[in-house]
Order: structure tokens, then sequence, then C-alpha cells
């Protein structure tokens, strides 16, 4: 009997997920942005925006920042996404 395949998950490169993360710096050039903005703009699920921004933020790329300002009455501050 064979023993199961081990499947793991490798970081990718920043730009092996073809053109999204080029878009995404492209657009974090104009101004800073957070995840829902750059979703809305690109027309793709947050999931998919997120492991790219967390990918592009691993190699050097960007680093988020919590929102400015006082803390919110409720719920959690809005994170933004900058250039490095």
């Amino acid at each position: 009997m064979n023993p199961p395949k081990i499947y793991t998950n490798f970081l990718r490169t920043p730009f092996q997920k073809d053109e999204k993360a080029q878009q995404i710096l492209e657009l974090l050039q104009e101004k800073d942005r957070n995840r829902g903005e750059i979703c809305e703009i690109l027309n793709l699920p947050r999931t998919t925006v997120y492991d790219i921004l967390k990918d592009l933020e691993y190699h050097g790329y960007v680093e988020r920042y919590l929102e400015p300002g006082i803390r919110r009455i409720r719920g959690r501050r809005k994170v933004f996404w900058r250039l490095k």
C-alpha cells in the first residue's frame, strides 16, 4: 500500500498569481487602500485579495497598518495596505 500524498502549501512568489498581484500594486501606487476597496475595484474575491496581499507583505512589497484615529465604538478598525 502506498503512503498518502502530502500536499503542502508553499508560498508563491508575488507575481505567480498572474496579473492580479501587479494590478494590486498599481492600485496601491495611487493611494493606500483597504481590502474591501481593492476587491470592489478589481472585482476579486476577498480571500484571493487577502492571499495576494499576504504574499506581497511576506516578500516585502507592501505593509499594513490600522486605520488612523480613535477606536471605533463597534467593530475593529480597518486595515489599510501601502507600498513599502
